[in-house]
């Protein structure tokens, strides 16, 4: 079988939309031993990438020697966008491809791909899984970070993308997907997060784990209840101090010259001061809602 391996997005981010750093260079040894190892022993496998310029470039290049590669601007494109120029360059490049499997940079597999329910008898469209139930319920929200199309089905997919480019959410891509094709699969059973990072059951899926995101001592907050301001500001303290702490590791990590010996202590006491800032924002109150507190005991 003829295969591309598309892997798209960012491999290099100094801070996330959590505040963690992502170094994708860390993860290629997982994608190697449990992607494309086990596809090049079975399949002729062919590796693309579509991702944006960073220090990192062309570590990445040399790692995974792609059969083609695109740039772009993160300023000027999107997640959509990208996942489109990455069609795009498959099928241009590689007509004869059989299963177009795309992914990201930041993943480490908990599986071969062997073991992965994309090779039925049956064509068609794999996602990942549905997101959360209350969600998939609501929109038919969908996991975002793996895709697998198989041969007569990425025109579909490719108009489905671009249909979307201005939602650019690929969360939202189901019913999109649906008004096209009956012929949409689901990676894993069961409802899952496509965000590893929390502790509620949602974020243990047995597909992957983000790399570079410890799992915090704390839900979700799509699993938080209206009423848990205590958790949630919870949540948001303990997500900054691990992302505080994943960027001081980083860095004290750098060479020597990066710093110097004063330079390390300063940096330290830099992390120390966002952590107490940090717990400010945890602990302190609204004067407007102890007022409304006081008045309103059973609001």
């Amino acid at each position: 079988m003829n295969i591309a391996v598309l892997i798209r997005g960012f491999h290099y981010l100094d801070r996330d939309r959590f505040g963690f750093p992502m170094k994708g260079l860390r993860y290629l040894d997982s994608l190697e031993q449990c992607v494309l190892t086990p596809l090049r022993q079975e399949h002729r496998v062919k590796v693309f990438v579509v991702t944006y310029p960073s220090p990192d470039s062309d570590a990445v290049m040399n790692a995974l020697r792609p059969e083609n590669e695109v740039m772009l601007d993160s300023k000027t494109s999107n997640q959509v966008g990208t996942f489109l120029r990455g069609i795009d360059l498959v099928s241009d490049v590689f007509p004869e491809c059989d299963k177009v499997i795309s992914t990201r940079f930041d993943l480490t597999y908990r599986k071969s791909i062997a073991e992965w329910n994309i090779w039925r008898e049956e064509k068609g469209i794999y996602l990942p899984w549905r997101e959360y139930e209350a969600l998939w319920n609501e929109h038919h929200r969908v996991g975002d970070a793996i895709h697998v199309i198989d041969k007569g089905y990425v025109g579909v997919f490719r108009e489905a993308l671009d249909q979307q480019r201005t939602v650019p959410d690929l969360h939202r891509l189901y019913d999109v997907l649906a008004s096209k094709t009956d012929r949409l699969m689901f990676i894993e059973d069961g409802f899952y997060d496509s965000n590893t990072l929390y502790s509620n059951a949602e974020c243990n899926n047995p597909l992957y784990r983000m790399g570079g995101r410890p799992r915090v001592p704390a839900r979700q907050p799509y699993r938080i209840p209206p009423a848990g301001r205590i958790e949630l500001r919870w949540t948001a303290f303990v997500t900054d101090v691990a992302a505080e702490v994943s960027r001081l590791q980083r860095d004290l990590s750098a060479p020597e010259r990066t710093f110097g010996g004063l330079g390390r202590v300063g940096r330290v006491f830099q992390s120390a001061g966002g952590i107490a800032r940090s717990a400010w924002r945890a602990v302190k109150i609204n004067p407007l809602w102890l007022v409304r507190r006081v008045l309103r005991p059973g609001a």
